[in-house]
């Protein structure tokens, strides 16, 4: 996790693997959602450009553990499933989501527009 500049937000989440969910340690840097088997390991296990993609909360309705969902996708791509114990903590990584992509955007606008 050295390598990341600019660390927005950090926690460990649930994400949905192929047959179970896994706790993994996920860092919100650089424009990208990055995911880590735990807090020391240096290499990803999964990195996603927020840039270009939806972010939404789905709350679940039956008792299961995972009642909190951060829906992370993007039209013709994969979409991954990121849950939590709160509905404050699942708004906390989608606000911090947002905002890193709005200020992406307006950090581009800057140097690309016109004089």
């Amino acid at each position: 996790m050295s390598s990341l500049k600019n660390v927005k937000f950090a926690g460990c989440l649930y994400h949905k693997g192929l047959l179970s969910w896994t706790q993994r340690y996920c860092v919100i840097a650089d424009g990208q959602l990055v995911s880590y088997r735990s807090e020391k390991d240096s290499k990803p296990v999964l990195s996603l450009p927020l840039v270009g993609r939806d972010i939404t909360y789905t709350e679940r309705m039956d008792s299961s553990r995972f009642s909190h969902a951060v829906r992370v996708s993007r039209p013709g791509s994969e979409t991954h499933w990121f849950y939590t114990d709160s509905r404050d903590v699942a708004d906390a990584w989608i606000f911090v989501s947002y905002t890193t992509v709005l200020f992406i955007h307006t950090d581009t606008r800057l140097f690309t527009s016109e004089v």
